[in-house]
């Protein structure tokens, strides 16, 4: 501009400031517009892979296979894979998994992901949560009421979440969101794989702690609902048995609150085993969801 001086020249895609009171080179360079945006991505993203968290898994069948090879291969979010836990020592694509489960919990993990079953839930859940996060697919053990006290009381102290995966049964925001509008019931049903009569079985009706105290097996989505819900002794669970010949599984759930009803039914495929398990989806979706730019719920 005439009449001004020009503090300011640019060489070689750079901006550099003129004057006595810069550095001893009398000039401060900063990057042009294009240039300063491509440099602020190029940081972020070293500063993205330096936060990435490092997860510990229990379990390498067929849920913690594909959750592992997510993570080995970068497609779970900002995480990586430090450690697998499993029953017997053996390497899965090349990565080594231990046995031995006091190795394991020592190893200053940002997040453990149980997907090991019900008796790996009762063993290590309670350790691993001292030390960190822990994701869980396998809850039926908190139906034991002093257990469930357990988990509560670390998770109070050491300020650790246990997070529930939703697992085959999606939508439990929608349980969370009956009862700050003024829950009045929640009613949970769930098929535990067909029988040999004609027309469906009533297997058990009860509180879900009842069912989860009488089934040790399958019904982890009725103790997920619960604890998204008014607890394990204030909902109700019809466990079904299918007539014979019924492919497939079917649960569901139906939530009145004074918003409104809200109903939900599922039917999970049984997958080859080269698929992906939909309890192994549900927490690589989880982990992609931590880092993403737009998040729903």
């Amino acid at each position: 501009m005439r009449g001004r001086r020009q503090d300011i020249a640019i060489r070689d895609d750079k901006i550099h400031r003129v004057g006595r009171d810069l550095d001893p080179a009398g000039h401060a360079t900063t990057l042009c517009p294009r240039h300063a945006r491509d440099a602020r991505a190029e940081a972020g993203f070293f500063a993205g892979r330096e936060k990435m968290k490092r997860v510990g898994l229990i379990g390498c069948g067929a849920i913690g296979r594909p959750v592992a090879r997510a993570l080995l291969a970068g497609k779970a979010g900002a995480h990586s894979l430090a450690a697998v836990l499993a029953r017997a020592r053996r390497d899965l694509d090349g990565f080594p998994v231990t046995d031995i489960a006091d190795r394991f919990l020592a190893g200053g993990h940002d997040l453990i992901i149980e997907a090991g079953g019900p008796a790996a839930f009762r063993a290590l859940v309670p350790a691993a949560l001292e030390r960190c996060e822990v994701w869980a697919v396998s809850p039926v053990p908190l139906a034991d009421p002093v257990l469930e006290r357990e988990i509560r009381g670390i998770s109070a102290s050491t300020g650790h979440a246990l997070r529930i995966a939703p697992g085959a049964l999606a939508a439990f925001d929608g349980i969370a969101t009956a009862m700050a509008g003024g829950l009045e019931s929640l009613d949970v049903f769930i098929d535990l794989g067909a029988g040999e009569a004609s027309e469906p079985e009533l297997l058990f009706e009860g509180t879900a702690r009842e069912v989860g105290l009488r089934f040790p097996e399958g019904v982890n989505v009725v103790i997920a609902a619960a604890l998204a819900g008014p607890g394990l002794d204030a909902t109700h669970v019809r466990v079904m048995c299918p007539p014979r010949g019924s492919a497939g599984r079917t649960m569901g759930f139906t939530v009145r609150s004074r918003a409104g009803v809200f109903e939900l039914m599922a039917r999970p495929r049984v997958v080859r085993a080269e698929d992906i398990h939909t309890v192994a989806a549900s927490l690589i979706a989880m982990l992609r969801r931590e880092t993403a730019g737009i998040v729903i719920g």
